[in-house]
């Protein structure tokens, strides 16, 4: 009777000290959350790049609720073992039984997702990026990279801007345009020009503030200017072609949704599959060559197609019965994929629904 009483306390001691003991080391961190969520996000916009690539609608969904769902087991593991003779033993022995607590203790993350839609999503979808986000990106990524990706057009320079029009040939010169962005991106590094947020008939502007007369005729000369200024501005609100001011130049962004249809040049399919889904990949130059479509995400940009899953990839989908990824060690198609995370918080992130379709568990 003594034994039994025995046992049952070490039982009960046992249990109570994995129930407590146990919990305190579960390690409590957002890591698996944050990772899962962030994965899905960067993959939703690989997939939207590449519908956008083959002809078809972008088409998103939005997290709408995160919880967890924990469980915990317990029980106990119980081993033979010789290790310990019971008081009435023989000098040969009698196994006893060792008792080792099991304690099993899981957070299953639970994701809700819902279409992102409405007429206010379209809106923003399709509306230009005004002169406040522009600025506040160039601060946080770099002038050029943000050039290249939000501009369509700066005065009398073309950024590929007929890229869209799926009837003409012809390509403008986008690489005038791309050594501006360079170009200005280094005076902005070297402290040559300052670029700040201004008004210009009380709507926002961009002002190019030139530091010395170096870099006022460098500029100048990009533009196609007659002569050099000391301070230029850019702004979305002046006509085109009304405008006596030279040093006031019109600026042209563009929307989220044209920002895809450029990046899904980027795309490395292949020539059977552009001719399968109908994707014009080649136009003519303006020495009258042909160039590739391909070539004016350079520096920003590069999907690999993969008939096989990728081992070494930063980002992967599965579309169309084949692999879509970018490269763990693409720096810049990281840096652009940063990018597209931040001006979708901008422009989109706030028109979230209401109404759940699917519910995921994490794992």
């Amino acid at each position: 009777m003594k034994n039994k009483k025995f046992l049952l306390f070490i039982l009960a001691f046992a249990i109570n000290g994995c129930s407590t003991a146990y919990l305190a080391q579960i390690e409590k961190s957002r890591n698996d959350y944050n990772e899962s969520l962030a994965n899905s996000e960067d993959s939703q916009f690989l997939m939207n790049i590449v519908r956008v690539h083959y002809g078809y609608s972008p088409y998103f969904v939005g997290v709408d609720s995160v919880t967890s769902q924990s469980s915990l087991k317990t029980g106990i593991d119980n081993n033979e073992t010789r290790l310990f003779q019971s008081p009435s033993t023989t000098a040969g022995g009698t196994p006893f039984w060792s008792v080792a607590p099991i304690a099993a203790y899981t957070i299953s993350p639970v994701v809700t997702y819902s279409p992102v839609q409405g007429s206010k999503f379209v809106s923003a979808l399709l509306s230009p990026i005004d002169m406040k986000k522009l600025f506040l990106l160039e601060r946080s990524l770099g002038i050029s990279t943000v050039l290249r990706l939000t501009i369509d057009q700066v005065g009398v320079l073309d950024n590929a801007s007929n890229i869209r029009n799926t009837k003409t040939s012809k390509l403008p010169d986008y690489q005038e345009f791309n050594t501006f962005a360079k170009t200005l991106e280094t005076l902005v590094d070297n402290d040559d020009v300052n670029i700040e947020m201004t008004n210009y008939d009380d709507k926002p502007a961009m002002l190019l503030y030139m530091n010395n007369d170096s870099a006022a005729t460098k500029v100048a000369t990009l533009l196609h200017l007659k002569r050099p200024y000391k301070t230029i501005l850019f702004t979305m609100f002046v006509l085109k072609h009304d405008n006596d001011k030279e040093n006031i130049i019109r600026i042209q962004t563009r929307s989220y949704f044209n920002i895809l249809q450029f990046l899904s040049k980027g795309v490395e399919a292949s020539e059977s599959d552009n001719q399968k889904y109908g994707v014009k990949t080649r136009f003519t130059n303006q020495n009258g060559g042909v160039s590739n479509l391909h070539d004016i995400t350079n520096g920003l940009i590069d999907i690999h197609v993969s008939n096989s899953e990728p081992s070494e990839a930063l980002l992967k989908i599965k579309y169309q019965s084949k692999w879509y990824y970018v490269a763990n060690d693409d720096e810049y198609s990281k840096s652009t994929m940063v990018f597209l995370r931040l001006v979708y918080s901008l422009l989109i992130g706030e028109y979230q629904p209401n109404v759940p379709v699917l519910t995921i568990p994490v794992k």
